[in-house]
């Protein structure tokens, strides 16, 4: 049986038309001398600079469709999302430069504000995209297949604003680094005397053993994980998962997994039957037919 949460697909009429050129250059300044024959040549715009080699960070991968996952604000510069099906995914405000979506199947995702420069989409399919505010500059979109994108406010490959992508698609050059990018770590130091003891109601800080939890569980997993303030997505069936620490948003997509959580701001539960416990005041949302959600 194939695991993972499957949602409803939205496929819309792909536009199979030929991509517009980006614009022409504008005219130079009437000072300016001008090769004969022609006029003042411009200057070659300075190559955008990206954290990482396009696509050499970490995999983004799922057994089945990815759907109705919150990866709102998460840092995924440089990540590989080869050949997912992603439906109604949210990346709001994500950190995507140098992000690779090779023959990706990209339905409604939300990539509203989210930092797009020098992101590759060769040979994906989007579907009813919402580019509005996305910062897009030197993204390869050009050998994608586009239906029905949205453009308020976005910043395109070729650098232009304030009328829409169409026609804008060339993308400006990019000067991509050498090195994955690291996971954010915090450095600690050891006071002399110990901290006072936390009021009642805080979580405790997860044991320094305890590994972190990934932005996204892909298949079934047992264990307990420490949130370090991020959205964490649990998308595997039957997992058995502790969340320790301080998570900002849980959602839990596997079917008949049970999961506790000490300290989270949101908890949206789709998966069928799953069960989870929490510890303190949260936002909780229960959408999976059987499932529950339960305060402890």
């Amino acid at each position: 049986m194939a695991r993972g949460f499957v949602g409803r697909v939205v496929i819309g009429t792909l536009v199979w038309g030929p991509l517009m050129a980006g614009c022409g250059a504008s005219a130079g300044s009437p000072n300016a001398a001008a090769p004969a024959g022609g006029t003042a040549a411009e200057a070659a715009p300075a190559a955008l600079s990206l954290p990482c080699q396009p696509g050499s960070g970490r995999p983004v991968t799922s057994r089945g469709p990815m759907n109705l996952t919150d990866l709102s604000g998460q840092d995924l510069s440089c990540a590989v999302f080869d050949h997912l099906t992603m439906n109604q995914v949210k990346l709001r405000e994500a950190k995507l430069p140098g992000a690779a979506f090779p023959s990706a199947n990209l339905n409604r995702i939300d990539f509203s504000g989210a930092s797009l420069i020098g992101a590759v989409f060769d040979g994906s399919t989007l579907n009813f995209p919402d580019f509005t505010n996305a910062d897009l500059r030197g993204a390869k979109l050009t050998g994608a297949h586009l239906n029905n994108p949205v453009w308020t406010g976005a910043t395109c490959p070729d650098g232009a604003t304030g009328a829409g992508c169409d026609g804008h698609l060339t993308p400006l050059p990019t000067a991509a680094g050498t090195a994955t990018p690291a996971p954010t770590t915090t450095t600690t130091t050891t006071a002399a005397a110990p901290p006072p003891a936390p009021p009642a109601g805080t979580p405790k800080l997860p044991p320094a053993n305890v590994p972190t939890a990934p932005a996204v569980f892909d298949g079934p997993t047992d264990g307990t994980f420490a949130c370090t303030g991020g959205n964490v997505a649990i998308n595997g069936l039957e997992s058995d998962i502790h969340l320790v620490g301080q998570c900002e948003l849980v959602t839990v997509n596997g079917a008949k997994s049970h999961v506790e959580i000490d300290n989270a701001h949101r908890i949206v539960v789709n998966g069928a039957n799953a069960d989870v416990i929490y510890h303190n005041q949260a936002q909780v949302s229960v959408n999976g037919r059987g499932a529950t959600a339960r305060r402890a």
